[in-house]
């Protein structure tokens, strides 16, 4: 999940990195079962996204708002993989009920 991390903070806040984000969590899920919930969940939300602001135009500060909510959400995820099931639980639910932008 680091390394999805990192790749992450590299990339520009456009739409195109969303899709790869989505493509990237969804491998994620095929190789690691163990921790299918957080990939979907990350994948769902950057469906959402996409769908919404797909053949519209992306104004800069929902770009870069969301951007950086999906980098806290990709980090609170790699971090909860490494705790105990109730830890996990809680930041799945944190997860599941966060949004990329406040529209």
């Amino acid at each position: 999940m680091d390394e999805l991390v990192n790749w992450l903070t590299t990339q520009h806040n456009g739409l195109r990195t969303y899709r790869a984000f989505e493509q990237k969590v969804l491998q994620l899920a095929e190789n690691d079962p163990q921790h299918l919930v957080v990939f979907f969940l990350l994948a769902a939300h950057v469906r959402t996204f996409v769908d919404a602001f797909d053949e519209e135009p992306l104004p800069s500060d929902i770009a870069d708002q969301a951007f950086k909510r999906l980098v806290e959400l990709a980090k609170m995820a790699g971090k909860a993989m490494a705790q105990s099931a109730a830890d996990q639980l809680k930041a799945l639910n944190e997860i599941a009920a966060a949004k990329l932008v406040d529209v």
